[in-house]
């Protein structure tokens, strides 16, 4: 995106209305003079900001370098943040606590202002509470986070016994979480909603992906079909917990700091963090089972992901997860009945239930997160600039919705 300033825009860096809204793009980066290559780590621009962020935000040691004394690392780019580990030069020397390297992360210059605030406020609050990686430090355009040594999984991982387990633990914690924030489970309605108005005036530029979505229209009515499923849905009565919505292989750390040390994972990107039903956590997680999104993006035999349907996690697999799960929940509704218990950090009534009953919701659920992915497929098919093969993630994601609610037995139920 060309970040040149508009004529008569100044040098305001407040974002206006029509910029929080969405209806223009967001220049506050530009305006607040981060005119940096977001693609290169060399950058100049980008380097002195680096070395002026971390001088400011984590003084000590890295108030005292010099700028040649900090390395600086690209790590990932993509439409919203881009990720950047700096380094101290191995003959700096360091205090006890200080960190060695730390992540920055740069916001896009497109994210919308509303959704940057919110998600900015979860991860500082869930770094408080120990969850994700620590905040070291803000500024106008980004943060810098802790960095921890990691790997993020692999989707065949997801249902490896021990990586199986600590997921459902870490999930199970989450879920157990209190956050200042709206309780009403509007995530996954607003959003299938917005998708669903906003797809009704898709324009696809490719004939192939035209013609994939008339076969999608073809055997699938959205506006019925989401009827139909909001009310199955309802009628299931999942508590409504705090969701990450998102806990799928490249949000999960595999942390793996030597053998004296054991194994865990840790759940990134609260970007789509919230208030939620529990089932839908659970049952987007167990649809990830059957992505694999490390394909890279070629020519038409390649759209950037894999589909193996048979890899949904077997009866066996779920209860494995379920159990652990529950277990956990346990746990946290024992602490609850303390003296001590933090009700303002963590939820005063936990609800736990029994294995048949949490993979009833879960299942269920899978197929709202199968519905909700396939709708924003086909609205990024139009809008997003990443080399994806959309409509057809889109196709897979309403095929395995069908495939679902057969196996359900709910095909003659609209």
């Amino acid at each position: 995106m060309d970040l040149a300033l508009p004529p008569n825009m100044g040098l305001s860096r407040t974002a206006s209305i029509g910029e929080l809204n969405g209806m223009v793009n967001d220049m506050s980066i530009a305006r607040a003079g981060e005119m940096i290559n977001l693609s290169a780590c060399n950058d100049e621009n980008f380097i002195a900001n680096a070395y002026k962020y971390c001088k400011k935000c984590l003084g000590g040691s890295w108030a005292k370098i010099s700028v040649d004394k900090l390395k600086v690392q690209y790590l990932m780019g993509g439409m919203t943040n881009y990720l950047y580990l700096c380094s101290l030069d191995d003959s700096i020397d360091t205090e006890e606590h200080e960190p060695r390297k730390v992540l920055i992360r740069v916001y896009g210059s497109i994210v919308d202002q509303k959704h940057r605030f919110y998600e900015g406020v979860i991860f500082t609050l869930l770094s408080e509470r120990g969850y994700g990686p620590k905040t070291l430090g803000v500024f106008y355009s980004g943060r810098i986070e802790e960095f921890i040594p990691h790997r993020a999984l692999l989707s065949y991982e997801l249902s490896t016994p021990h990586i199986s387990k600590l997921i459902a633990r870490r999930v199970a914690e989450y879920h157990c979480l209190k956050l200042p924030l709206k309780k009403t489970p509007t995530f996954l309605w607003e959003n299938i909603q917005k998708f669903l108005d906003m797809s009704k005036c898709v324009v696809l530029k490719h004939i192939k992906d035209q013609e994939v979505l008339e076969e999608i229209k073809n055997s699938i009515d959205f506006c019925n079909e989401y009827a139909w499923l909001k009310e199955m849905l309802i009628g299931v009565n999942s508590p409504v917990v705090f969701c990450h919505n998102d806990v799928q292989g490249g949000n999960i750390l595999y942390i793996d700091e030597g053998n004296t040390s054991p194994k865990d994972v840790m759940l990134i990107d609260f970007d789509y963090s919230g208030y939620n039903y529990r089932g839908y956590d659970l049952g987007n997680h167990f649809g990830q089972y059957i992505y694999e999104y490390t394909v890279h993006v070629g020519d038409d035999s390649h759209d950037g992901f894999n589909v193996h349907t048979d890899q949904y996690p077997s009866r066996d697999q779920q209860v494995k997860f379920a159990t652990e799960y529950i277990e956990t929940l346990k746990k946290f509704k024992e602490k609850s009945l303390q003296p001590d218990y933090d009700h303002l950090r963590y939820a005063s009534h936990i609800d736990v239930p029994t294995v048949d009953q949490l993979l009833y919701e879960v299942n269920r659920f899978a197929m709202a997160s199968h519905f909700h992915w396939g709708l924003w497929s086909i609205v990024q098919g139009q809008v997003s600039k990443i080399k994806f093969g959309y409509l057809n993630y889109a196709k897979s994601r309403f095929d395995e919705y069908l495939r679902l609610k057969k196996t359900l037995g709910y095909c003659d139920d609209y």
